[in-house]
């Protein structure tokens, strides 16, 4: 059995032939240093012959857990692993960083359709100089601080693209 730490644990216990209204029912958490939780936790009947109790554990470690009653002649004995994180926990993060992943991922697709609308305009232009001879001078005037390699600059921003869409697929599972 496991439980994360300073994560609250709810225990239940039934007992034996389901007696009910046992005043005497005592519980004892002994930490993993061998010190008893102070104060004990409080116990309190749900419903008929079923107790339950609840403390938050906050050390990692083995955690003890024991209820008695001498009246019924209960007694119940259960360690507990306190670790960092719990299956929960990892599924809840897995999802949150899947999430992150995925919307970072639209991004990214956005970015594409950007740069392949670029695209479509720089060609645009590049059709337009090549037909219109009489234009070919005001539209100079207005690309000469335009790169004149357009596949070079494509490639690069098709690698920018392409190293995002890497980073954010190397993002890991795990945070």
């Amino acid at each position: 059995m496991e439980n994360t730490i300073n994560k609250l644990r709810k225990v239940v216990y039934v007992s034996i032939n389901f007696v009910t209204v046992l005043s005497d029912l005592e519980v004892a958490v002994r930490k993993p240093n061998g010190d008893l939780l102070d104060p004990a936790p409080v116990v309190t009947e749900q419903s008929l012959g079923v107790y339950g109790f609840e403390y938050t554990p906050d050390v990692l470690g083995v955690w003890q857990e024991r209820i008695s009653s001498v009246t019924n002649g209960d007694i119940a004995i259960r360690s507990v692993n306190v670790v960092s994180a719990d299956n929960s926990d990892i599924k809840a993060q897995t999802a949150s960083i899947e999430d992150k992943v995925d919307a970072e991922k639209i991004v990214v697709d956005d970015t594409k359709v950007v740069v392949d609308a670029t695209k479509v305009v720089v060609d645009a232009t590049k059709v337009v100089v090549d037909s219109t001879g009489d234009n070919v001078t005001i539209i100079k005037s207005k690309t000469d601080n335009l790169p004149t390699d357009t596949a070079s600059v494509l490639s690069d921003i098709t690698s920018k693209v392409n190293d995002i869409d890497t980073k954010v697929s190397r993002g890991g599972m795990f945070v």
